[in-house]
């Protein structure tokens, strides 16, 4: 291949920057809940966002606005891939379909709440779970992490052991 060529072939397939997401979440109907795109997602969310793609259940978007809280109550929540914004310290994810919570990416360090509560989270669910609590962070003072109203409590289960081990308080 001619040196021209080469240069023009490097150029295309290495100048386009590269998206980076710090919110990946599936949704068993986005739609159903008023979001239907970038503009709907900012609103109901309450943020900013610089990248945004929704694919069928999935969004996944680059949070950049400077919030402490995010609130994804009453979304239909299934799953949460990863939520990684920087500065994160509330996240409510209540009144879902969350079955467990078992992000493939840590939660930011800054985090101090966590609400799974009104989900269809059970025992199996809770163990499901471990494997994101075992590489969770030391909690910060008064980080706390509610449990409340699942079909079956976290009480007594090696989860609520692994976070109470690193510091949360498990309320449930």
């Amino acid at each position: 291949m001619n040196s021209e060529l080469q240069t023009y072939l490097n150029g295309i397939c290495c100048s386009t920057p590269a998206v980076t997401y710090n919110f990946d979440v599936d949704s068993s109907d986005w739609a159903g809940v008023g979001i239907t795109d970038k503009a709907s997602f900012e609103a109901a969310l309450q943020v900013s966002t610089d990248q945004f793609l929704l694919s069928g259940d999935n969004i996944k978007a680059n949070i950049v606005s400077n919030n402490i809280g995010l609130g994804l109550n009453e979304k239909n929540i299934t799953n949460v891939n990863y939520i990684t914004i920087s500065g994160l310290e509330s996240l409510e994810i209540k009144y879902g379909q969350l079955v467990s919570f078992n992000p493939i990416l840590p939660l930011p360090t800054s985090l101090k709440i966590l609400d799974l509560s009104y989900n269809l989270m059970t025992t199996a669910g809770y163990t499901a779970s471990e494997n994101w609590a075992n590489g969770l962070h030391t909690a910060p003072v008064a980080g706390v992490m509610f449990f409340n109203v699942n079909p079956e409590s976290i009480s007594g289960t090696n989860l609520q052991s692994i976070l109470i081990s690193k510091g949360w308080d498990v309320l449930f």
